[in-house]
């Protein structure tokens, strides 16, 4: 079965700490490939909501949310694509599904994905099989 994680930990790359690149979720495989489902989010976001043009977009989680300064514009983005995931890509199968913050530190960010089902909202790791199956089959549909 397709794990999903309990946390996507990003690293603040402005804070100048070269040795915080070795940490162990950070660099975990998982881990990795869950930034790379991120950036695929937030391109298909883009696209969905006709915001880029570019056929081959210059665009990623860590430069265009975690590297930037202005709050506003991360809410904003973030606010996307859960707009991508409820409105969109799991309209059919939940109430809601979004990526919120679970962690922050001067160093790290970290996100996990919920889901909204009759009015319950979950961790979606922690979700049963069957909602852990639809999320697997929609988000890999999203990826290269």
């Amino acid at each position: 079965m397709f794990d999903i994680p309990h946390r996507i930990r990003f690293l603040k790359t402005h804070n100048g700490d070269a040795s915080l690149e070795q940490d162990c979720l950070l660099t975990s495989t998982m881990n990795r490939q869950w930034q790379k489902f991120f950036d695929n989010l937030l391109i298909a976001s883009y696209h969905y909501r006709k915001k880029n043009k570019a056929k081959n977009p210059d665009i990623s989680f860590q430069k265009d949310v975690i590297d930037v300064s202005d709050d506003d514009v991360i809410e904003q983005r973030i606010a996307l694509i859960n707009y991508y995931l409820s409105d969109y890509l799991f309209k059919e199968d939940f109430d809601e599904c979004y990526i919120t913050k679970c962690y922050s530190s001067g160093s790290f960010d970290d996100f996990y994905f919920v889901a909204k089902v009759n009015g319950f909202s979950f961790p979606l790791h922690l979700g049963n099989k069957k909602y852990r199956k639809i999320f697997h089959s929609k988000i890999i549909q999203t990826s290269p």
